[in-house]
């Protein structure tokens, strides 16, 4: 369907949120405007002020500041932060020319009060007059338990295990305690972390996972919604509260890395070598893949201990890789810093947990040029209170990809996803940037996620779901998003999804069995190159209700496709410059720029 084309106002860049989230570990105070600091110049063209900071993470030496951007954004090239007066950092332009509204100062003081403001900055140095400002006290520091004062070695291949725990157990006992792990590489079985404390990976520290199945607890469990058997996470917390596991170190989970073999074989756990015929060459001195080089090349990979075994899907008869993180019935937890990497499975899953924090971590599974399968970056799953901010990944499955119980079992349970806030994630790769569904059945509301860049990913924002499974995905909305180079759809929302289940037949009757995916807000959304601008599919008996589409560009193959979606409001829409709709769209009460346009058969 063609629109003829026209100017379009710019639109808001952002969305005050319509729910309340607390995040733990912070103290929240106004943003007080300060027109007497003398380090911020009075400049007739200096950008506005940014607004609304708050602290959302706070440890014995650090802060997390988080803030809405300046209205005139596009001029800003940094934002300053002070504390107590004094610079302490910027956040500055990232790779994809963004300055992002969120930034961690660290090298503070334990049990400290500080001051902080954040402070917009132009490319000509002009300041903005006024600033957000939050006052905020760091945490007390308690008992230090060092690993290596309990016997750890830290050689990479001695089994520290027994010595970690040890001091996790020693440290439980200890109000705000702190457990470190310093440089050097830790061989481990799964731990068990405690409540109260906080467990500190440092700078130059790895935590490896064994490659021993036999170190791996079968614990009860679930896997993509089910109640399942399956090996126990390399850092577990079970029943757990007021946790933060931080650092500036590494967590591999061991599962790979993919490594390449010149010539066909068997691994050390007797799987044959994954042969991939490559566009390019792959160097296997450096270990890097360059697929513009010309030429092709077969590869034998190594898929490591967990890869090379199939995805569960039989509860009775298997048992499911381990997750590398876990969070499980756990409340006021903090993940903060690390790098996360070479995860047998979903790399950080929160389960059943309340007021979770995921901050500055950077997850990397490997996606080319082959798939670490159904490495996830953060799933979470029947969670309700949830930020996952200044984060980055690139995984082998969906970035972050929100879930609450799978058909009869998960509406029997009925504990939502909800409350959850995504902001300042750079998305690369991977098959989803921020996947809902389709373990949907206990429902998944309240979901913000603003401020993000998806680059390369297979489909950008996605819903996914099926007759059978139940349950509602409801007041999403999604803003301020980049995206470049989507491989599928921009936005995809599919009610016949069927690689998670089978679809009940249509029988006419709306029933607990039925989904619905309702409330849906995008808004201030750009993509250059995709292959296709949506595909929105909802069901007869149970269409997509309730969607905003509002300052959206979008260069794609091929434009919209609506099919059973109803009360769309569209604003400032730009779909490859006119072509708006592809033939066969089915919609009703579809308002484009203020103007009805006729409903298609509903057939």
């Amino acid at each position: 369907m063609k629109f003829s084309k026209k100017t379009y106002l710019t639109g808001a860049l952002s969305l005050a949120l319509s729910f309340s989230l607390i995040a733990p570990f912070a103290a929240f105070a106004a943003p007080t405007p300060d027109k007497k600091d003398a380090q911020v110049s009075v400049d007739k063209k200096a950008p506005t002020a940014p607004t609304n900071i708050y602290a959302y993470a706070t440890t014995y030496q650090s802060v997390s500041l988080i803030w809405d951007k300046s209205t005139d954004n596009v001029d800003v090239t940094a934002y300053d932060v002070y504390a107590d007066g004094k610079l302490v950092g910027s956040s500055t332009l990232n790779e994809y020319g963004m300055a992002m509204t969120n930034f961690t100062a660290k090298g503070l003081k334990p049990n400290t009060m500080y001051s902080f403001k954040v402070v917009a900055k132009d490319a000509a140095g002009n300041r903005s007059n006024e600033r957000a400002q939050v006052n905020i006290r760091t945490n007390v520091l308690g008992k230090v338990f060092n690993v290596k004062d309990f016997g750890a070695v830290g050689d990479g291949v001695t089994k520290d295990t027994a010595a970690i725990q040890a001091a996790i157990d020693a440290a439980s006992a200890s109000p705000n305690s702190l457990v470190i792990i310093p440089a050097g590489t830790y061989y481990s079985a799964p731990l068990n972390l405690k409540s109260n404390m906080t467990f500190e990976i440092q700078k130059g520290a790895t935590l490896l996972g064994s490659r021993d199945v036999s170190d791996y607890p079968v614990i009860q469990d679930r896997w993509e919604g089910t109640t399942f058997h399956s090996y126990q996470s390399l850092l577990q917390s079970q029943g757990v509260k007021n946790l933060k596991v931080i650092g500036e170190g590494t967590v591999d989970g061991n599962a790979g890395p993919i490594k390449a073999m010149p010539n066909n074989g068997t691994d050390e756990f007797g799987y044959p070598y994954k042969k991939v015929n490559l566009d390019g060459t792959y160097d296997y001195n450096n270990g890097t893949y360059d697929p513009n080089s010309g030429g092709k090349t077969t590869v034998y990979f190594n898929m490591g201990l967990w890869w090379d075994n199939p995805k569960a899907t039989d509860p009775a008869t298997q048992i499911a890789r381990p997750r590398l993180i876990q969070f499980k019935d756990s409340n006021n937890i903090l993940l903060q810093g690390l790098k996360i990497t070479n995860s047998p499975s979903w790399t950080i899953h929160p389960l059943y947990s309340n007021n979770v924090v995921i901050d500055s971590v950077n997850v990397q599974n490997p996606a080319s040029p082959v798939d670490a399968p159904n490495t996830d970056g953060v799933d979470p799953d029947s969670v309700d209170g949830l930020k996952i901010f200044g984060s980055t990944f690139d995984v082998g499955d969906d970035a972050i990809a929100i879930k609450s119980g799978k058909d009869a079992e998960g509406r029997q349970i009925a504990r939502p996803s909800q409350n959850i806030e995504i902001r300042n994630n750079i998305m690369k790769h991977g098959h989803g940037g921020v996947t809902i569904g389709s373990e949907m059945s206990g429902d998944v509301r309240n979901v913000v996620a603003r401020d993000d860049i998806f680059d390369g990913t297979d489909i950008g924002i996605r819903m996914k779901t099926l007759r059978g499974r139940g349950g509602t995905i409801e007041n999403l909305t999604f803003d301020n998003i980049i995206m470049k180079d989507i491989g599928g759809d921009v936005f995809n929302i599919n009610s016949n999804y069927t690689s998670n289940g089978v679809p009940l037949p249509f029988t006419g009757v709306i029933d607990e069995t039925t989904p619905h995916i309702k409330n849906i807000t995008i808004q201030n959304i750009t993509c250059e190159g995709a292959k296709e601008a949506s595909f929105f599919q909802g069901l007869f008996e149970s269409p997509v209700d309730g969607l905003v589409l509002k300052n959206v560009t979008v260069h794609a193959d091929k434009p919209l496709y609506f099919q059973y979606v109803k009360n769309i409001k569209m604003e400032n829409v730009k779909i490859n410059d006119g072509d708006m709709f592809q033939d066969g769209s089915i919609y009703q009460n579809l308002k484009v720029d203020g103007i009805s346009l006729p409903d298609t058969d509903w057939k």
